[in-house]
Formats: structure tokens, sequence, C-alpha cells
């Protein structure tokens, strides 16, 4: 990592939002796995860090001891606005940034298990272009943006608490009138896994990528040359 990343690093606090109920799932998201093994959990905080120096747990309601990670804060949204959806735990996570002395927040849900570090780096090389506004990517193939794969300045923060008040609690909404800068990402980054269907979906599709990929024409010719030299 050069100077200039560092620099960018120190200033964004990375996000986990984990504030869902996982109803249609069936089951915490958060502990779900990876054909690697990771969790979605484990894979997002990873895929945070390569961009952020300091990442956090946004969780929605107060956790136990047991739920807490090692080195990793967890940030449950406070009594004021409980039951507020993603925006409360986005409120939450700005005041801490502010308080840590952040300049901005970068956010990603934890369901988007197809999103990788290179698609956030655009959107930190986007936001580094202009720090003071709001970024957000836009879905390449349907031109519906994802607010919850955003950063977010800390000077927001007085227009997300009143919207909270306002109970205004949509994200997506409170963020259009902010005339965000958009990074447009492949519809595949963007995947959001909602359900066992989704789930299996995607975990299906990826061992038939990886079953071309070891029956390519490329990879059989490396296996005859390899056969050769034995």
């Amino acid at each position: 990592m050069n100077n200039a990343s560092k620099d960018l690093s120190s200033k964004l606090l990375g996000v986990v939002l984990n504030g869902g109920k996982s109803t249609r799932m069936r089951h915490n998201k958060a502990s779900l796995r990876l054909e690697n093994g990771d969790s979605f959990l484990e894979h997002a905080i990873q895929r945070m860090q390569l961009l952020c120096s300091n990442v956090v747990i946004s969780t929605g309601s107060k956790i136990s001891a047991g739920q807490a990670r090692r080195n990793i804060t967890s940030l449950p949204d406070t009594d004021e606005f409980q039951q507020s959806g993603p925006l409360a735990g986005i409120a939450t996570c700005v005041k801490y940034a502010i308080t840590n002395n952040f300049h901005a927040c970068l956010f990603t849900p934890i369901d988007l298990p197809n999103l990788s570090a290179q698609d956030l780096q655009q959107v930190r090389k986007r936001w580094s272009q202009s720090p003071l506004r709001p970024v957000c990517v836009e879905n390449q193939s349907s031109g519906l943006i994802e607010p919850l794969v955003s950063i977010i300045p800390i000077g927001m923060c007085p227009s997300i608490i009143d919207a909270l008040t306002k109970r205004e609690l949509s994200v997506h909404r409170w963020l259009s009138k902010k005339q965000p800068l958009i990074v447009q990402l492949h519809g595949s980054s963007l995947e959001n896994i909602n359900t066992p269907e989704d789930l299996d979906s995607v975990l299906s599709r990826k061992r038939v990528s990886l079953l071309n990929v070891h029956n390519s024409p490329e990879v059989k010719a490396i296996r005859r040359e390899q056969v050769k030299k034995n």
C-alpha cells in the first residue's frame, strides 16, 4: 500500500452493516459460509480491511459479550433510534467516526459476497476526488443505486439525524436527495443474498464457473505439457 492509499485508509472508517434480522434467510447471514469456509461476516471484514485501517460492525440491536468479535468494535444502534433500520446504523457509525477523527464512513452490507475490494477501491477513489460529497454505487444492469454500498462524509450527520427524527427511514430516498457521486459496478458484484435459494444459486454458479475454468482449453493444454514433462 503506497502512502496515498495509507492516507485514505486512515481517513475512512470501514463499516460492515450487520443489523438485519435475516427473516427471509431463516438463518443469521453473518454465519453463512462461502465455499472457502469463510463466513459472510469474516469475508466482509477482510474485504474492508484491505481499504480501511479501522473497521467496525454495525449490529442494529444490543449484542451480548458472546457476539462481540475480538479486535473489532461492534456498534449497536442508540436507544433513541432502535428498530429504525439501516439509516439508524449509519447515524451511529457516522457519530462514532466524528468522535474518532475519521472524515467519512465506507459502508457495505454483509450479504453481498461477490462485492470485491477492487469494487470498493473504485468507490474510495471517487470519494477522494470530492471528499465532502457522498458516493454510492449504481448497478450497471438495472440502473438502480445501491445506497448501502456508499461513502458518507461526517458532515452529513445532521441531515441523517433529521431524517430519523422525522421517521423518514429510507436510506435510498435520503441519499438520492443528496445528489451522490455515482460509481457503476457490474450487477454480479451487487447480487444480494436474501433467501436460501439465492445462496444456492450463487454457489451453484461459482461451482459451474470453476468447472469451466478447470476444463478450459488453456488449462487442458497446460496439463498435457505437464504430462509430457513427466
